[in-house]
């Protein structure tokens, strides 16, 4: 009788892995051809929505068309508004705006030596109050050694006398200088008062050119009104307020005011504005 052995008997009793379980035991492949997603793609534009309105940009405009100038165009450099008539009516496009661009840069220089002359002030002050810095070092120094100003040794008393003419001396030129620095700036305010009076005038023909072409076009100018203020309305009472101040005030400054508009170059440019 043959003998099985052990090995034989656990390969007969073990099974034999088939080809199904093998494949089971696999994880999945996955799908070639994946189905698509219902979304959109991320590079799609999302859908415009039917209720939403016209932009600003595409809104149709209604009405004839109005060209204004902000006050930016006014301050520009390239025409002066406070050049009379006379002068414009001898000048060419060209030479206006030099003209112009010439006022601009002396209207410049002069707030370069406006600085200057601060600069000037803020040294002379300076100076004023290490003087009197000084003087007062001498007065403790004397009163250390038990002398009052009315009993000082000749050391002293040239100490403290030589002191005290300093500080003199020192403030004489500082109340110059602010004097120096103060004529400047009313020289400079006075032009730039005339600057701006010039503009008052070119934004009130503006205003009015804009009344009158409404006026052709038949607009109602009672419509804008209730919405924003006008130049009519609010302001022209300050005007007048401020054009009686100016008055008075050029009748007390006399014969001061026609030096200072021969200093400034501008005096004789009180004339009505012109049109760019």
């Amino acid at each position: 009788m043959s003998t099985t052995s052990v090995s034989e008997i656990a390969s007969r009793r073990a099974p034999k892995p088939t080809v199904s379980s093998i494949t089971l035991l696999a994880p999945p492949a996955p799908p070639s051809n994946p189905t698509p997603s219902s979304a959109p793609p991320p590079s799609a534009p999302p859908p415009s929505s039917s209720s939403s309105g016209p932009t600003p940009q595409q809104a149709p405009q209604k009405g004839p068309l109005f060209k204004v100038h902000p006050s930016s165009f006014f301050k520009s450099p390239t025409f002066d508004y406070s050049i009379p008539d006379s002068k414009k009516a001898t000048l060419g496009h060209a030479d206006r705006i030099k003209l112009s661009l010439k006022l601009e840069a002396a209207y410049m220089a002069k707030c370069g030596a406006l600085t200057k002359a601060i600069r000037r002030t803020a040294k002379a002050e300076e100076e004023y109050y290490a003087k009197v810095q000084h003087e007062l070092q001498v007065l403790a120094h004397a009163a250390e050694m038990g002398q009052p100003s009315t009993c000082l040794d000749p050391q002293n008393a040239y100490d403290l006398a030589s002191a005290t003419h300093a500080v003199f001396v020192s403030e004489q030129k500082m109340v110059k200088r602010r004097v120096e620095e103060n004529e400047l700036r009313v020289k400079l305010l006075k032009d730039e008062l005339k600057r701006v009076k010039a503009r008052v005038k070119a934004a009130e023909r503006q205003f009015n050119g804009l009344l009158e072409a409404f006026k052709k076009e038949g607009i109602p100018v009672d419509d804008f009104k209730s919405s924003m203020q006008t130049p009519a309305g609010v302001g022209k009472e300050d005007l007048d307020e401020k054009e009686s101040e100016d008055s008075d005030s050029e009748m007390m400054e006399g014969s001061v005011e026609g030096s200072d508009s021969e200093d400034t170059g501008m005096g004789s440019q009180t004339g009505s504005v012109l049109d760019s």
